[in-house]
């Protein structure tokens, strides 16, 4: 195997900053591994592992509304609230089994670190 021209403390800084297990994708600074993201990542290039996650709360709202929920039958009700990347989705949905495939879809936006369900059926 070749030999690499850079080491790890080539490209790391050494001060050490560390962030609590509650921080928002938006705030964490340092190293964040793959592993961190992956579940997130896991079929994209890995250039730039935090860009996605770096986007506006608006912007991701906006895709949710008119991507996601336009699929979804009678989603009028709906309210889509993203703060921090964290997506919370109320109202009511015509049924139940919409749930778990409302939820898929939330989680499949580019940004978007975790989803809340605040929803009720008809």
């Amino acid at each position: 195997m070749p030999e690499s021209p850079y080491t790890v403390s080539d490209v790391m800084t050494h001060t050490v900053v560390a962030v609590g297990s509650e921080a928002p994708f938006k705030q964490i600074v340092g190293v964040v591994s793959e592993a961190d993201l992956l579940a997130k990542e896991e079929f994209r290039g890995r250039g730039d592992l935090l860009k996605v996650f770096l986007r506006p709360d608006e912007e991701i709202a906006g895709e949710i509304r008119h991507s996601v929920l336009g699929r979804l039958p009678s989603t009028g009700s709906l309210t889509v609230e993203v703060t921090d990347g964290v997506v919370t989705l109320g109202g009511s949905l015509p049924d139940r089994t919409l749930v778990p495939v409302a939820a898929r879809a939330l989680r499949a936006v580019e940004g978007v670190v975790d989803v809340r369900l605040d929803l009720t059926h008809r």
